[in-house]
């Protein structure tokens, strides 16, 4: 099996990798993100972050180039699968992903390796810095100045759940037999047999402009009428591509949410008062026309965005092979509850591994 050797020499800790490794690290920040759900938690809303772990393990392990690559793997996979690369929720990702990242990559490099820091730190330092962006994010995307009131809630949550992912990464890097395996294999090549590129068809050029016109439109026009309007087109157009089935709840907290907060700077003609509090027509106003636009933003994605769109150039063969290799990852609550969360996603991290690395060193002895 073919070697890869980092540029310049390998720094004490990091370890070469394959264009197969970046890839099945990337699968399993998808993997990990579906693997939450299926956990009880306290509260139907609180999120432990388990899609983290890989980038917390790959940020010990890897060069600075390699965890930047699997971060942007990770953003756009998930960005394909819930069809959002297109809405402000992948800018949300992408910023508080890149930055949780870096600081922790700085943190590893300055205190983790000289042993001044544990991993709990590390990733309290990324959840710091998640969080931090997401507050900026949310008061020019959301809630303005009104962002204040929301921001300790956002920083108590980001502490608990980047100190229990500090827990739960010394935890699983103590027992996992997948980790041994995966970290002792050589170099592996991505895709050694790689079918014929397909062309792009009239069909998918033509998706791609009507997106374009259709996300353009919805973000540049202030009429507040005019932006639901097309808000109640693509919702009807997503309910019949979905056949009905279609989670609302997200976009309802999100009108709901960001009007709320608009009405709290009141500006404009006096509607009505509720229970002292002035509900003014300029805010209204406000707050529908930019819930309408990150709605809309979103229903347009995910009408147009599916998990098996083709994007071109080696990128677009690294997100296939992230994408193959999550398909192929399945869990359901009964594998969690036998073996523990832990234990189950060991398990099947390894004989998926196992299985990926087995197969590529056939299709490399044919090929030699």
């Amino acid at each position: 099996m073919q070697q890869h050797s980092a540029p310049g020499g390998k720094e004490e800790g990091v370890e070469s990798i394959g264009e197969m490794q970046l890839a099945f690290l990337s699968a399993m920040c998808l993997f990990l993100s579906a693997v939450e759900y299926a956990v009880p938690k306290p509260l139907p809303f609180m999120r432990l972050g388990l899609a983290n772990l890989p980038v917390i393990i790959a940020v010990k392990k890897w060069r600075f180039k390699s965890v930047v690559l699997l971060i942007a793997l990770k953003v756009a996979g998930q960005a394909l699968l819930s069809g959002t690369l297109f809405s402000y929720i992948f800018i949300f990702s992408v910023s508080g992903s890149f930055a949780s990242g870096i600081v922790m990559l700085v943190f590893h490099r300055i205190f983790y390796r000289r042993k001044i820091i544990s991993s709990i730190a590390l990733s309290l330092s990324g959840a710091m810095a998640n969080c931090a962006v997401q507050i900026i994010l949310s008061s020019f995307f959301f809630f303005g100045k009104s962002t204040r009131f929301i921001a300790p809630l956002l920083c108590a949550s980001s502490s608990v759940t980047g100190f229990l992912m500090g827990l739960f990464c010394n935890a699983f890097e103590e027992m996992s037999e997948w980790m041994k395996a995966f970290f002792s294999s050589s170099a592996v090549c991505l895709n050694p047999d790689k079918p014929e590129k397909k062309k792009i068809s009239k069909y998918s050029i033509l998706k791609t402009a009507f997106l374009a016109a259709s996300m353009i439109f919805i973000i540049t026009v202030k009429d507040v009428y005019a932006v639901w309007a097309m808000v109640l087109v693509f919702l009807a157009l997503n309910l019949v591509k979905k056949h009905g089935n279609m989670n609302l709840l997200p976009s309802v907290v999100v009108v709901v949410s960001v009007t709320v907060f608009s009405l709290l700077t009141p500006y404009g003609k006096v509607l009505f008062e509720l229970w002292g509090w002035k509900i003014t027509g300029g805010a209204l106003e406000a707050g529908l026309q930019k819930s309408g636009t990150l709605v809309g933003m979103v229903l347009v994605s995910k009408y147009f965005m599916d998990a098996d769109i083709r994007i071109p150039g080696k990128i677009g063969d690294m997100v296939s092979s992230v994408m193959e290799i999550f398909r192929g990852m399945s869990f359901t609550r009964k594998e969690i509850k036998e073996s523990g969360i832990m234990g189950a996603v060991d398990g099947k991290l390894l004989s998926i591994w196992k299985e990926i690395s087995g197969a590529n060193n056939e299709s490399l002895s044919r090929r030699n």
